[in-house]
Formats: C-alpha cells, sequence, structure tokens
C-alpha cells in the first residue's frame, strides 16, 4: 500500500512561499518516517499556485515525501480525478493499491473519484496531533 499524507497547513488563508507561515502537525515527521521505514512511497498533493517544496523543505517535510505533485505543474486541480491519478503515476502505484489522506470532502474526494481510498481527517489545530496514527494502522 502506498499513502500520501497530509501534514500541513497554512497558518492563515493567505499561503506563503515562506514555511514561516506554515504549521506542521506535530505527528507528521513522524508518520511520514515510519511510513518510509516501512518502504511506503509518499506524494504531497497540492493546489497551491508556487513551488511548495521549498517551504516543506523549510519545514522538515520534504526529506520524507518521494515525490511533491502541483496542480499547476500537471495542469489539474482537486479535486479532478487526474492530479490524484498523477501523484499514483509518479510513485508507481497503482490508484487501487493507494491511500490519500486529506482534510477536505470537497478538493480531496476527488482521490475516491479517480479509485483511490481516501481517509479524510478534519483540519487540527496548530501544535496539535493530526491523527496521523490512523495511517500507520492502515499500512
Amino acid at each position: 500500500m502506498r499513502c500520501r499524507t497530509h501534514g500541513w497547513r497554512p497558518r492563515s488563508t493567505n499561503a506563503s512561499s515562506s514555511p514561516t507561515g506554515w504549521t506542521v502537525y506535530p505527528d507528521a515527521i513522524s508518520t511520514l518516517a515510519a511510513l518510509r521505514a516501512r518502504g511506503v512511497a509518499t506524494a504531497a498533493v497540492s493546489n497551491v499556485g508556487f513551488d511548495l517544496r521549498p517551504v516543506l523543505d523549510g519545514l522538515g517535510l520534504l526529506e520524507h515525501l518521494d515525490v511533491v505533485v502541483l496542480s499547476y505543474e500537471v495542469g489539474a486541480v482537486k479535486p479532478e480525478p487526474a492530479i490524484f491519478t498523477a501523484a499514483c503515476e509518479a510513485v508507481d502505484v497503482a490508484p487501487a493499491d493507494a491511500l490519500m489522506i486529506g482534510d477536505h470532502a470537497a478538493a480531496d474526494g476527488g482521490a475516491a473519484d479517480a479509485g483511490i481510498r481516501t481517509l479524510l481527517l478534519p483540519m487540527s489545530p496548530a501544535g496539535e496531533d493530526h491523527g496521523l496514527a490512523a495511517v500507520l494502522a492502515l499500512t
């Protein structure tokens, strides 16, 4: 099983290209590290309109991800199934063998339309665990 996790969120609705404008859930890095130790490929999927990689790097997340799939790079935006399919192709995993973790039903529900099992976790307050232990139980 392969997994995409969502372990960060902007501190405000005005997403910044600086890591200081973002918050990492306390359980994100440990979950990604555990997935990597299990041999699970991970991909981040985002509609952010700029290269999110420097932000993810500054937050300590990029080194735990196999790929980052950005809507403006693949020409599809969430909830279009094509962006989720692009993530599966990037990690060489069939949609039926993937698990997508998201926090927004309207946007992330497109993964289910692509044939990907989808787990939605409500946004958590900054500084609190996001419930990502559930991901480890599913992999």
